[in-house]
């Protein structure tokens, strides 16, 4: 009878058939892995997103404001989750870039210089806070200037990757981003991000269409 052990002189075929048939085997295992975990991206669910408000504080562009201001929110109890400081002259004049000629008619090139001039000594605030009415009235009260207006606010899984999925979603539903800012640190599992578009309300509808 034959042995089914085989022979010497067929040890190498057999080892490489052996090695062929285990590769293909892996690759299929890799394949159904990848294929299933693609089904899965395709299944999951969008972070939720929603629309809030965000306070925008103007202070003063010197030593100890910000910590004053911090101050203010800590003794009211107010938590700040997210926070984006713009220089105050930069934001006049994209205001006035992006208003164009209608705010040039109004405005003289001298006047101009000088809004922007004293603009240069104040500082630009928003945050995104969890008592957002509480805080409008206490930094009125401590006669702040001070506004809300809205966002879209998002909680990402604090992973690689993330924050690309959701702007390609902006991107597929064809949504300009004004500016975005978040908050999030290494040992947190989700981190907070906020969206600045040109309608909160149609951007809500096109991105759900879109999901």
């Amino acid at each position: 009878m034959r042995s089914l052990t085989p022979q010497p002189r067929w040890n190498g075929i057999y080892t490489s058939f052996r090695q062929a048939t285990g590769n293909a085997l892996a690759f299929a295992v890799q394949k159904a892995k990848r294929l299933h975990g693609f089904q899965l991206m395709v299944k999951r669910k969008y972070a939720p997103m929603k629309k809030d408000r965000q306070v925008s504080v103007f202070l003063r562009n010197v030593p100890g404001e910000l910590g004053e201001f911090a101050e203010l929110m800590g003794e009211a109890n107010i938590n700040i989750l997210a926070m984006f400081i713009q220089n105050a002259a930069d934001y006049i004049q994209e205001m006035f870039q992006a208003r164009g000629k209608s705010i040039k008619r109004t405005a003289s090139a001298a006047s101009y210089g000088s809004v922007i001039k004293e603009a240069k000594e104040y500082s630009l605030i928003r945050v995104m806070v969890d008592e957002t009415d509480k805080a409008v009235e206490v930094l009125n009260e401590a006669q702040y200037w001070v506004n809300t207006s809205e966002v879209l606010v998002v909680k990402l899984l604090n992973k690689p990757g993330r924050l690309a999925d959701i702007s390609r979603r902006f991107g597929d539903a064809n949504i300009n981003l004004n500016y975005v800012y978040g908050s999030g640190a290494l040992d947190v599992e989700k981190a907070i991000y906020v969206f600045n578009v040109p309608d909160v309300d149609e951007a809500l509808k096109s991105l759900s269409e879109k999901s």
